[in-house]
């Protein structure tokens, strides 16, 4: 090797030695938006997902240091807005809440899905978990779910059961099920109308996110019968769990998630989720969810997917199986 080869590759090794810092630092760059965020929820305002997305987007603002405008797309079960999340600009300039409904259920019906689950979606954590609970009228005779079983099993006729969603109405499948019963599933389009017609006993139960009967159950309007979640809930610590009941089969814990659109930049992709785990783990965040009986459930990317991977193993076939075809 010639004198001033040695010297051009002392050079290049030098300038590689001196550039490497830099690139580093350029791959660990925090990025952060500049402007406005936009997220969409995908259901109409006023149930769990617009609650805890709201709550979930101050505290993300503060994180980011600027505005995040939260905006409804309600229809088919979650899936209009999930599916604006994967046909929007991958800039990080728009986020979007999803749910069960859109990421699990959907694509194991029969109808083709307007987006793909892993390729148009960056998933970048769960937000929240809560809990759902088999509740009955107040002025029913079950005590417990044993007591319900016991009196479904006697009647010719299958019990009316409310539903209210596509995870409503998979948890209500999953209980005949694990149980040996027949079940009439009576499906209506959000969780007030079937309250409403528990309440009156048109309905003899249903399955639904203890956020959204908790004051019903705390009034004594309506009694709480099982938590179908592995524990119990802290809320009502009296309220035993399906597995504790006889029904260890019967977990149907909700939770609602987070992404951005499939083919947004990985930098961008790590400040979201940077930001995002931070809003989830702030205490100010765990209390407005407690308050709401939610609990934030902060995950990795590949957590996350993984978590997605084994929703679909437990509820694709149960979709099949029990002959549903929409949400």
């Amino acid at each position: 090797m010639t004198e001033s080869c040695r010297i051009r590759r002392r050079s290049l090794v030098i300038a590689a030695a001196l550039a490497a810092p830099a690139l580093a630092r350029a791959q660990e760059a925090v990025w952060k938006p500049d402007r406005t965020v936009r997220m969409f929820v995908p259901f109409a305002p006023g149930g769990p997902s617009d609650t805890f997305g709201r709550i979930f987007a101050d505290a993300f603002s503060q994180q980011i240091g600027q505005t995040v405008a939260v905006e409804n797309r309600a229809g088919g079960g979650g899936v209009v807005g999930v599916d604006a999340v994967a046909k929007s600009r991958p800039d990080g300039l728009t986020i979007g809440i999803t749910g069960a409904s859109a990421l699990v259920v959907a694509p194991a019906l029969p109808q083709p899905m307007p987006f793909r689950v892993f390729e148009d979606l960056a998933n970048l954590t769960p937000v929240v978990r809560v809990r759902q609970c088999v509740v009955v009228s107040g002025r029913a005779r079950y005590r417990n779910l044993t007591d319900f079983i016991a009196d479904a099993k006697a009647q010719r006729e299958p019990l009316p059961i409310a539903s209210s969603g596509a995870t409503s109405a998979l948890a209500t499948a999953l209980l005949a099920q694990e149980a040996g019963i027949q079940l009439t599933d009576v499906r209506y389009r959000g969780a007030a109308p079937a309250l409403t017609d528990l309440l009156a006993q048109r309905v003899v139960a249903t399955i639904v996110d203890l956020p959204v009967a908790l004051g019903h159950i705390r009034s004594g309007d309506l009694r709480a019968l099982a938590i179908t979640s592995r524990t119990r809930a802290p809320e009502l610590p009296e309220v035993q769990t399906a597995s504790e009941q006889g029904l260890p089969g019967l977990a149907t814990d909700n939770w609602y998630g987070l992404a951005a659109p499939g083919q947004t930049p990985e930098n961008i992709l790590r400040g979201l989720h940077a930001a995002s785990v931070a809003a989830l783990r702030s205490p100010q965040l765990a209390a407005a969810f407690a308050q709401r009986a939610g609990e934030p459930l902060p995950m990795t990317r590949e957590e996350f997917v993984a978590f997605l991977r084994a929703e679909e193993r437990k509820w694709a076939p149960l979709v099949k199986a029990s002959g549903m075809d929409s949400l």
